[in-house]
């Protein structure tokens, strides 16, 4: 349509000298242009933001942030199991983590929790204070286990996320699916709409 139609559509008004007003698409592109302004402004703020605040952002987002708290929760759960199960400690896994890069959320994850134990805060309270991490964990914690049953315990309790998670991708997939057909659908109509209008208006022209 595009190639052949729309490019016929107009040699045909320019011939019958009908020029439709442009208010409308002047209007589409102003709105479009305030959106995709709005949208950038957002992006550059939200980059600037701690990765902690980010991914506190994003956890809040409807449908998309149940399913990005439950990869936050595998992928959190998962890491720790293993620094367990080496032999690590709370605290020689925050001084680990204060290797990576200051950008990264484990990084600030773990000098935040860090912080709130050197200053005699509990684990519990740092748990609850954040949406991407399990509440779970504090009862796995309050168990007493040694560190490599806690580990086995958390690589469980990763593999129940990870089904969690699929589960939920599955469902968001099928919710989007319906979606994408309807604005397929809103395309083609648009599209339909913007080929007949100028031809309605060509014989608007040709009549009067």
């Amino acid at each position: 349509m595009k190639a052949y139609i729309f490019p016929e559509l107009n040699m045909w008004n320019a011939a019958t000298q009908v020029h439709a007003i442009k208010g409308s698409t002047i209007f589409i592109f102003l709105v479009l242009g305030i959106l995709i302004g709005s949208l950038i402004v957002y992006m550059k703020r939200f980059l600037k933001k701690p990765a902690v605040k980010r991914v506190e952002l994003v956890c809040h987002v409807p449908i998309v942030g149940n399913v990005y708290r439950t990869y936050c929760h595998y992928y959190l759960s998962l890491n720790l199991a293993m620094l367990l199960k080496s032999g690590l400690g709370i605290k020689s896994i925050c001084a680990m983590l204060a290797n990576f890069s200051s950008t990264s959320l484990l990084f600030q994850i773990g000098t935040a929790l860090e912080k709130q134990l050197a200053e005699g805060g509990k684990t519990s309270t740092f748990v609850n204070r954040y949406p991407f991490i399990p509440q779970e964990l504090n009862v796995l914690l309050n168990k007493g286990n040694t560190g490599e049953a806690l580990g086995r315990e958390l690589v469980m309790f990763s593999k129940i996320k990870y089904q969690k998670l699929t589960k939920q991708i599955e469902r968001l997939i099928g919710l989007v699916q319906p979606l994408m057909f309807l604005l397929i659908g809103l395309i083609i109509v648009f599209m339909y709409l913007s080929m007949l209008l100028p031809m309605y208006h060509s014989m608007e022209g040709v009549y009067k």
